[in-house]
Order: C-alpha cells, then sequence, then structure tokens
C-alpha cells in the first residue's frame, strides 16, 4: 500500500508505521429500507483515492483505514493523502503554499480516481464564502490537471468547542452537513458526510466519547473506522457492512490506543456508514 501522510511536514508511510452524489441535506436520509442496491466491489478495480486536507484526515490515518476496508471486499484501491495541521483550503489553493506545491506536483504528475477535499473543521459554516472560493479553486486546478476524477466534499463532525448557544453536537455538525451540501450544490460537486455519520452514532450510544480522543475534537480510533468506513460506502457505493477489516491489533495511532473496533461495534458503525453513504 502507498500510503502518504504530510503533517506539518512531509511524512511517507505505511499504515502500520504511521503515527486516523451531490449529498442530501439532513432531512432526507431514506430509511434503511428504501436504501439503493449497492455495486459489486470486486467490479471497482484500479480506483486511485487522493485524500487533501488536515488533522481530520490524517488522524489515524484515515486513508489508511479506507483503503483496508476497500481491499477487504475485493476492491482495487489506493489511497493517498495530502495534508498538515489545521490547514485551509484557501491554503491549500495556492500552488506556493507547502501544501498548495504539494497537491499541484500530485494533480500533474499523477492520476487519479477521486478526490476528497477536506476543509478546517469550523470554517464552512464561520466563513461560508472562503470555503466556496477555495473548492472552486481548486477544482479549476483539478479539471485542468486530471481526466475527470469524482471530487468529494468531506463534511466532518460536531464536537464541544464547536457548538454555539447551548447547541447540541448533532446540532452543530447539522449546520455544517447543511454548508457542505450548499457548496456541493454550488460547485457541482459530491459530499461525503460523514459527520452525519457520527451525529447516527452519537445518538445511539450511552457513551457519546467513544468516537472521540481525549481532546474530545479528533476521532479516535473507532471514530476514524466510521469515517473511513463512509468515505468508501459514499464514493464507491459499496456495502460496507460486508468488511471483515477491524483494525491493525497492537498498532497505537494518533488517538493512543490500540487500532482495533470490537466486532459489534464495528458491525452497527458499518451499517451506519452504509445506511450514510449508500443512496
Amino acid at each position: 500500500m502507498k500510503q502518504k501522510h504530510f503533517a506539518l511536514f512531509v511524512l511517507l508511510s505505511p499504515i502500520l508505521l504511521s503515527s486516523c452524489t451531490v449529498g442530501k441535506p439532513k432531512d432526507l436520509t431514506p430509511p434503511a429500507s428504501s436504501i439503493a442496491s449497492a455495486v459489486d466491489p470486486s467490479s471497482i478495480q484500479g480506483a486511485k483515492v487522493l485524500f487533501v486536507g488536515n488533522s481530520f484526515t490524517y488522524w489515524n490515518n484515515i486513508p489508511g483505514i479506507a483503503e483496508e476496508i476497500g481491499k477487504s471486499l475485493g476492491m482495487g484501491i489506493e489511497c493517498e493523502s495530502i495534508t498538515k495541521g489545521s490547514q485551509k483550503l484557501i491554503d491549500t489553493a495556492n500552488a506556493s503554499n507547502e501544501i498548495g506545491a504539494l497537491l499541484e506536483t500530485a494533480l500533474t504528475t499523477k492520476k487519479y480516481t477521486h478526490i476528497v477535499l477536506q476543509e478546517q473543521s469550523t470554517l464552512p459554516v464561520k466563513n461560508y464564502s472562503q470555503y466556496v472560493e477555495a473548492v472552486k479553486k481548486i477544482a479549476k486546478r483539478i479539471e485542468q490537471t486530471q481526466d475527470s476524477p469524482e471530487v468529494y466534499l468531506y463534511s466532518t463532525w460536531g464536537y464541544t468547542n464547536m457548538c454555539e448557544g447551548g447547541e447540541t453536537i448533532p446540532q452543530c455538525e447539522a449546520r455544517l452537513r447543511d454548508a457542505t451540501f450548499q457548496c456541493a450544490i454550488e460547485t457541482g460537486l459530491k459530499a461525503t458526510y460523514v459527520g452525519e455519520a457520527f451525529s447516527k452514532a452519537y445518538d445511539q450510544y450511552d457513551d457519546k466519547a467513544f468516537l472521540y480522543c481525549s481532546d474530545a475534537k479528533h476521532p479516535s480510533y473507532a471514530g476514524s473506522f466510521l469515517s473511513a468506513a463512509t468515505h468508501i460506502a459514499s464514493m464507491f457505493q459499496v456495502d460496507v457492512r460486508e468488511s471483515g477489516f477491524l483494525g491493525t491489533p497492537g498498532v497505537t495511532l494518533d488517538a493512543k490506543e490500540e487500532c482495533v473496533v470490537k466486532p459489534d461495534v464495528a458491525a452497527n458503525l458499518k451499517k451506519i456508514a452504509y445506511e450514510v453513504g449508500v443512496n
């Protein structure tokens, strides 16, 4: 696996050595009984995914988990990432920026089938116009350099420090999701609603903290697993419930916990990812 992870400085490492459709508005999630039939994952070969973002992408090597989930389903998939902590897409859109330069090199030297763009976690609701501007600039450069890959906006999750005026975490996530949805409409792109999956899991479990690591902001390994599963379900419309990947025993990454999800928890997280992603 050729997993690439750039965080503060350029770092290349495999997952075992690493340090986690134009979409729908929040009230249109279909019930499980009405979800479309999933695509045969074995029919997906030669998929090459580039994740572009910051710590909500590289935490616990989320692209690496996504690749492992895909491979466990029989997909031919390779995931790469270009990231830096707290990076904003408006900076990534600038080729003279450190991460912008890395993106420019990747776009001009490689070909991707899917590209995922992740904005700084609160900016879509705090500075929506900048978010749209940045997405349009990057999308234009992708169009100029690539052979029409599918481009997705990564809608991330809510967390306590993001919430305002007594909001619950799902409520502040819903604002973020709406902003992502509107940006997808304006730019003609698609989205992966990872935050929606987080909110569903948040509402289902008594232990609300299990999706987050100790800073109550970044994902635990379970949260990273849910993110990765939602990306795979959303981008490829495959039934991630069939994946047997549960993590990598004995390895600890950014959340400082073993990179394994218990089978019963993993089954439910994959179910949530499937219901959010396959539509």
